[in-house]
């Protein structure tokens, strides 16, 4: 079986090239300073890494999350063992606007969400050519679920920006040979 964290790793890469020069609102440490721009923060795993006391974990804006969500081992049509991962991106943005004005967030993280769709299609194989993305992208837009749904439709809290991505790798295992072959036949 091929390691469904190089996957995860591969997918990180290609996701920081495409965003290597794409800047984005950074929420200010404080009120009285205005918002700079900023790189978006890629991590593997559930949750990112805390940087406040805060209990709002969207308050950690911007980042892009990648997970494994769970998978499937199952012998296909021709009796070859594969192996699905179903993987999940969601991506939050912080946008400075008004409460009245929310296009300019809304464009955002639909940019973002298609700039990783592009990513995604960028390659055919992962993980060292052992995965192949698998039939299509699947996409949501909102914030208010996604920590409690994982990574569900939600609405929109201004100023905080989300969409969810999710995905099925696919892999063919290499079936071990069975004991019987190995040694001239079963054990006694």
């Amino acid at each position: 079986m091929k390691s469904i964290f190089l996957l995860l790793k591969d997918i990180e890469n290609v996701i920081q090239e495409y965003f290597e020069t794409y800047p984005v609102d950074e929420k200010p440490e404080k009120d009285l300073i205005p918002a700079g721009l900023t790189k978006i923060p890629t991590y593997i795993g559930h949750l990112i890494p805390r940087k406040s006391q805060s209990n709002d974990l969207l308050g950690e804006a911007p980042f892009i999350i990648i997970r494994s969500m769970d998978g499937t081992q199952k012998y296909n049509q021709e009796n070859a063992l594969t192996h699905e991962v179903n993987v999940s991106i969601f991506a939050c943005l912080h946008n400075q606007e008004s409460e009245t004005n929310t296009d300019a967030g809304y464009h955002d993280i639909l940019n973002v969400m298609e700039r990783i769709m592009l990513a995604l299609n960028s390659k055919q194989y992962w993980g060292d050519n052992y995965w192949k993305l698998k039939d299509e992208l699947q996409w949501t837009t909102g914030t208010e679920k996604e920590i409690t749904t994982i990574y569900g439709a939600g609405q929109q809290q201004h100023p905080k920006y989300g969409a969810s991505i999710k995905m099925v790798f696919e892999n063919f295992v290499v079936k071990p040979p069975s004991l019987s072959s190995i040694g001239g036949g079963p054990r006694r």
